[in-house]
């Protein structure tokens, strides 16, 4: 108990993934590190309202606003038509709440069931994975 308190006084910002077999018994689970850039305010900054913008396998990722207070908006600029991927939505102890099966460039993900708190967000395409924090005001 007390590393686990240690770990989450300490640790900044973080996902957990897991892996599931299929009988849908959990085999793996996976705790991934994500450092708050130092000179990135929209990382630190709760208010921000502007997208937060990153590219993945040539695709430019739009998200906004975060923290959203129901709606959150996702563009995928530069989305070929054979692109693969699909997003994942948790809350902080790892239960999917949403999941988008296929993506599109431009999407719409509904929070207003949720309460206030944070999410985490996982987008992938192509195979390759990124972690969003997504905050519901």
């Amino acid at each position: 108990m007390f590393l686990f308190y240690g770990f989450s006084c300490f640790s900044q910002n973080y996902a957990i993934e897991f892996e599931y077999d299929n009988a849908g018994n959990r085999i793996a689970r996976t705790i991934i590190d994500m450092p708050v850039p130092v000179n990135d305010k929209s990382a630190v900054d709760s208010t921000a309202t502007d997208p937060y913008n990153t590219v993945m396998s040539e695709v430019q990722v739009s998200i906004y606003p975060n923290p959203t207070k129901g709606q959150l908006n996702i563009e995928l600029s530069n989305l070929p038509d054979e692109t693969t991927g699909s997003i994942v939505v948790t809350d902080l102890q790892g239960r999917v709440l949403m999941s988008v099966g296929q993506i599109s460039s431009s999407m719409e993900l509904d929070f207003t069931p949720y309460a206030a708190g944070k999410y985490n967000m996982t987008l992938i395409i192509d195979g390759q994975k990124k972690f969003f924090g997504i905050i519901r005001e």
